[in-house]
C-alpha cells in the first residue's frame, strides 16, 4: 500500500515530546496521540495545555533536526516516515515576528553597516561619509572620509586592534575608535579626519601584505572566520576557501550566477552561507562532497538579488538576508522557508547587520537605516 494511502484524514500519530528547555518547561515523556492534520500551531497548543502556561507561549517543533512547517501528515510523506511509528518531537521557543523599532535618516544611499559589537552602529553611505550611532539611535559622529561611496565597513573588538575599518572603491582605511581603544598596538598620531567632527580620528592606510589570486572577476565579499581561513565570493560565480597562512586556495564552489555576499558561520567555519544574482540563500558545508561536485543547499523566497547577509550572534541556526526586493528575511536553516519577512524599505536593501544580539539594522537606497527588534535570547 502506498504511503499516501496510509495517512488518512482521521489518522492519529503517536508523539513523544522532548525539549532542552528548563525543567519547568518539560512535559511528561509519555506517548501522546495527535491528529495527523496538526500544524505547528496545533502542536504549540498541546504543549501550552500540558504545561498550563498562562499566557500561552509560541513553540516550534523539530523532527529529525528539521523544523515542522507543514501539517504532520505531509511532513511524514515528504520524509518517507511511517504513520505508525512513534515520532520523537523536540519543542523549542519560536522566534516571534520582528518588530520595527526606529528609522535613522541619511543623506544618501546607505550601502554598508556594522553593529555586531552592540556598542555602536557604524554606517557607510554613497556620500562618502561614515556615521556612528549610539544604542539609543543618536548620531554621535559624522566623518566624510572618502571621495566615493563607502561600500563596506567593519568594527573590530579591542582584542583585535580596536579599529573601525571602511572601504570605498579601491581605497581602504583604518580608523581608531575611542569607544574601543587598541590594546595590542600603539595608537597612531591623532588628527581630525577631513570633514569630521570628533570621533573618527587617525586614519591609516597600509599596502597589501599578501595578494591572493584566483578569481577572474570582481571579489564582492570576504569572510575571515578564523585566523587561518578566509572565504571569498566573486562575480565570477565562485566561492573560494583560502589558507590565510599560505595564501593558497583549498576549496572552490562554482555556481551559475554572480555572488554578492558570503559569511562563514561564527560557530563552524566549515559552514558557509552565500547569496547573489540567483536570488536563493545557499548553505555550503565544505566538509561534504559528492563525487566531483560540492553541494550547496538552497533556500528560496527572495524575488531579487541577495546582496548582504548576517549570521545571528546568539544562534548557530539563524541568519538574516537583505535583497533588492526591498525586504529582509530571517531564516532558521533547519527549514527551507523563511521564519519572517521584514518590510518597510521603499527601495532596494543594500546591507544588513545585527546590532548586538536582539536587533537587526538594515541600510537601503531609500537613504535610511531601519532597525527591528528580534528576540533571539532563547534560541540555541
Amino acid at each position: 500500500m502506498a504511503q499516501a494511502e496510509v495517512v488518512r484524514e482521521d489518522t492519529q500519530i503517536t508523539c513523544v515530546f522532548t525539549t532542552k528547555l528548563p525543567s519547568e518547561l518539560q512535559v511528561p515523556k509519555d506517548p501522546v496521540a495527535v491528529p495527523a492534520s496538526l500544524t505547528r500551531y496545533g502542536l504549540s497548543q498541546i504543549i501550552n495545555h500540558l504545561l498550563a502556561l498562562e499566557p500561552a507561549r509560541p513553540f516550534d517543533f523539530l523532527i529529525n533536526g528539521e523544523l515542522v512547517r507543514i501539517p504532520l501528515e505531509k511532513f511524514l510523506l515528504a520524509h518517507d516516515i511511517s504513520a505508525e511509528s512513534t515520532l520523537q518531537v523536540e519543542y523549542i521557543f519560536a522566534v516571534v515576528p520582528p518588530q520595527f523599532k526606529e528609522q535613522l535618516p541619511h543623506d544618501d544611499w546607505v550601502s554598508a553597516i556594522d553593529g555586531r559589537l552592540g556598542l555602536a552602529l557604524l554606517t557607510g553611505a554613497y556620500d562618502g561619509a561614515l556615521r556612528i550611532y549610539s544604542g539609543e539611535g543618536t548620531c554621535v559622529s559624522t566623518s566624510s572620509v572618502h571621495s566615493g561611496p563607502v561600500n563596506a565597513v567593519a568594527t573590530l573588538p579591542a582584542a583585535q586592534v580596536g579599529m573601525a575599518a571602511s572601504r570605498s572603491g579601491g581605497q581602504g582605511m583604518l580608523w581608531q575608535r575611542p569607544v574601543l581603544m587598541p590594546r595590542r598596538v600603539r595608537p597612531p598620531k591623532k588628527r581630525k579626519a577631513a570633514g569630521g567632527k570628533g570621533m573618527l580620528v587617525g586614519g591609516i592606510e597600509e599596502p597589501a601584505r599578501e595578494t591572493m589570486q584566483g578569481h577572474s572577476q570582481c571579489v564582492s565579499s570576504v569572510s575571515w572566520p578564523t585566523d587561518d581561513t578566509i572565504i571569498s565570493a566573486s562575480w565570477d560565480h565562485s566561492v573560494r576557501r583560502w589558507d590565510a597562512e599560505t595564501s593558497s586556495q583549498t576549496q572552490t564552489l562554482n555556481t551559475n550566477k554572480a555572488i554578492y555576499a558570503v559569511a562563514a558561520s561564527p560557530d563552524n567555519d566549515s559552514v558557509v552561507a552565500f547569496g547573489g544574482a540567483e536570488r536563493n540563500l545557499r548553505l555550503w558545508d565544505t566538509r561534504m562532497q559528492t563525487g566531483e561536485e560540492v553541494g550547496a543547499k538552497a533556500f528560496a523566497s527572495h524575488t531579487d538579488w541577495i546582496v548582504n547577509l548576517a549570521w545571528a550572534p546568539s544562534s548557530a541556526h539563524h541568519i538574516v538576508t537583505a535583497s533588492h526586493d526591498k525586504t529582509l528575511k530571517l531564516w532558521d536553516l533547519r527549514t527551507a522557508v523563511p521564519l519572517h519577512t521584514m518590510t518597510g524599505h521603499i527601495d532596494k536593501v543594500l546591507c544588513v547587520s545585527w546590532f548586538g544580539k536582539d536587533c537587526v539594522a538594515s541600510g537601503s537606497a531609500d537613504c535610511t537605516v531601519k532597525m527591528y527588534s528580534v528576540d533571539m535570547s532563547k534560541q540555541n
